[in-house]
Formats: C-alpha cells, sequence, structure tokens
C-alpha cells in the first residue's frame, strides 16, 4: 500500500510528493521559468535536496520522484532511510 501522494498546488504550478503518516514533503515538481520543461526532486534531509533530472512533461518528472522513493525503499542498507519514514 502507497503511504504517498500527490499534492497539487495551482498557484505557482507545483506538485509536491508527501508521506501521508509523517506530512513531510519529500518531493517536488514544477516547470522551469515558464518553460515547458519540467523539474523532478526530492529532499534527502531537511536541508539537502537531489535534483533528479529536467523531463518533458509533468508525468514524467512525477514518475521519476516516486521511483527514486521506491528505489530507496528496496535498497538494503545497514542505516535508515534517508532519516525518512519509509514512504511506501
Amino acid at each position: 500500500m502507497n503511504k504517498c501522494q500527490w499534492f497539487f498546488n495551482p498557484t505557482p504550478n507545483v506538485e509536491y510528493y508527501h508521506d501521508i503518516a509523517t506530512g513531510l514533503v519529500i518531493g517536488q515538481c514544477h516547470p522551469i521559468a515558464h518553460s515547458v520543461i519540467f523539474l523532478a526532486k526530492v529532499w534527502i534531509t531537511s536541508t539537502e535536496e537531489k535534483v533528479l533530472g529536467q523531463y518533458i512533461s509533468m508525468l514524467f518528472a512525477k514518475s521519476a520522484v516516486e521511483s527514486y522513493w521506491m528505489n530507496e525503499y528496496n535498497t538494503v542498507t545497514d542505516k535508515p532511510v534517508l532519516g525518512h519514514n519509509v514512504p511506501f
């Protein structure tokens, strides 16, 4: 069961990916300036972010954020996943 969902903010045309249980925003997609290119990024900690890339559509950008967190969840490590609750 997915524990994250997208929230759309219509004013700046930004979509936020957040953990439902904690309310933490863990991803963001938005157009670059006034173009048709979209930027996807995730937050590693509260002060560190990672840009995943520039995409031709919001759909591809959102998919990149979701894939990033799915990969993080499925990676076996000795440390907690980036200090967040596991989003999936």
